[in-house]
């Protein structure tokens, strides 16, 4: 190996950094993805079989994985295709949740004699 230990001792150190640096490197992205993926699972908003639109495409969450969201797009002739988003990419797109509402029945208009009485 080297026959100088001082120089081996010297860059002991360095040698560890680097391998630190590089090993974080490759983990940045997949950390990245986990975290927004698991963000994206705990929001209350979303969850999986919710009808969506994904930047104008109606949609329905197939699966939130680690690292993708997995979306079904219904298009026209009745093709159905899965739409697969990188989890660092959700907060970028704009979703919006679609809503039905029930019939709410409308209110029950109120009697003379009961307008009497709050009025006293």
């Amino acid at each position: 190996m080297l026959e100088n230990p001082e120089i081996a001792q010297l860059f002991t150190p360095y040698l560890g950094m680097l391998l630190g640096l590089i090993i974080s490197l490759m983990i940045k992205d997949y950390a990245t993805s986990f975290i927004k993926g698991v963000a994206f699972r705990l929001n209350p908003l979303f969850t999986v079989g919710d009808s969506v639109i994904v930047d104008g495409e109606p949609a329905i969450i197939v699966k939130v994985g680690l690292r993708d969201t997995i979306f079904s797009i219904e298009k026209s002739g009745g093709q159905t295709t899965w739409l697969s988003i990188p989890n660092e990419r959700i907060a970028y797109l704009k979703i919006e949740k679609v809503i039905r509402h029930k019939s709410v029945p409308a209110p029950a208009k109120q009697s003379q004699e009961d307008k009497e009485d709050k009025e006293d």
